[in-house]
């Protein structure tokens, strides 16, 4: 099962990548906020590991996106 997660995850990191940067907005909205629900931050009482590890992930893309948006804009 954690390995599945963790595939899952992977592939939204990939995704998000991918879209930031063939500049897809709407597309990488879509993963973002898909993952974001992922994490399941909105009922703390049901949380799971799985969710702390998107957590993890959501983060790392943000930060990645906001680096390149400053570099570009810069």
């Amino acid at each position: 099962m954690k390995a599945v997660i963790s595939h899952r995850l992977d592939g939204f990191r990939c995704a998000i990548h991918v879209t930031a940067v063939m500049l897809m907005k709407t597309q990488r909205d879509a993963f973002v906020t898909s993952l974001a629900k992922f994490t399941s931050l909105h009922s703390a009482a049901d949380m799971k590991q799985k969710n702390i590890d998107a957590i993890k992930v959501f983060h790392d893309q943000m930060y990645v996106l906001f680096v390149k948006c400053y570099i570009f804009l810069g």
